[in-house]
């Protein structure tokens, strides 16, 4: 697909419109409607309604959640397998922590399709979480769980 780029909307003042090569979406006509709507939050939500409209699967996650001896020694052997991640389709990851437990981890993990998440997941369990050197802070066996977003909304 050709690179995008946002153009003001002469009719909708304060609107963006897109430009790109082939017929208008409905997306691209939302977007022209909507007067005042700052061009970061278009180029971030349109990419999503894009592919929900193409007919392309929604994002799926990995969630991950489980007890650590020791959040460092954990977030250290989970910074080594960035490579591993990357080039097992997780597009993008974030690490959480209970505001009242420093020992305890919960990661979603991003994905394009159900079943790179499950490849993935299925790797951790065969190759990372099997091994003591791998999993040094590990403690339980983790929670995990592969959801789809049904709904999506931002304030």
């Amino acid at each position: 697909m050709a690179e995008e780029r946002l153009i003001p909307n002469r009719q909708a003042p304060g609107a963006m419109d897109i430009a790109a090569r082939g017929p208008r979406s409905p997306c691209d006509y939302l977007a022209t409607q909507v007067s005042l709507v700052p061009c970061v939050w278009w180029k971030r939500l349109l990419p999503a309604f894009r592919k929900r409209e193409e007919g392309g699967e929604e994002m799926h996650h990995l969630q991950i959640e489980h007890p650590v001896s020791d959040f460092d020694t954990w977030k250290g052997a989970f910074d080594s397998f960035a490579d591993f991640r990357q080039h097992s389709g997780v597009r993008r990851y974030r690490v959480l922590q209970p505001t009242d437990d420093p020992n305890y981890v919960i990661i979603e993990l991003e994905f394009d399709s159900s079943s790179e998440a499950e490849s993935f997941l299925a790797a951790l369990q065969r190759n990372v979480w099997s091994s003591r050197e791998a999993a040094p802070a590990l403690r339980g066996e983790p929670q995990t769980c592969i959801v789809e977003a049904v709904e999506v909304e931002e304030y």
